[in-house]
């Protein structure tokens, strides 16, 4: 497990929006209101804070540990889609159509 100890050092960690492996520099260490240990990564896109389970000191743990849990981040992935589904109906029930339907479209695109 990652440590205080591996401040500064190259980690490999799992990006579980996008199922990749991607790499950077341990910049820091925090606790989530859950409880989980979180690590500060920099990293190409900026600054990610991770759980410390998803970090890894070697790329290959880290890609071995993707192939892993892959089928659980996809099926989590469901899971949200589903309700967000479900929330949509409820604030169509309770505020009714959206007003800009067609711009929205335009910025955001279709689902």
């Amino acid at each position: 497990m990652i440590d205080t100890g591996d401040l500064g050092k190259e980690v490999y960690y799992i990006d579980p929006k996008n199922k990749v492996v991607k790499e950077g520099i341990i910049s820091g260490f925090n606790i989530a209101q859950s409880g989980y240990s979180l690590i500060s990564i920099f990293c190409e896109e900026g600054t990610a804070q991770l759980e410390n389970k998803h970090v890894y000191r070697t790329k290959d743990s880290a890609e071995l540990r993707l192939i892993e849990i892959n089928p659980l981040l996809v099926t989590a992935d469901i899971e949200i889609e589903n309700a967000k589904e479900k929330v949509d109906k409820i604030r169509l029930e309770v505020i009714g159509e959206p007003e800009f339907t067609e711009l929205a479209l335009k910025i955001v695109g279709s689902k």
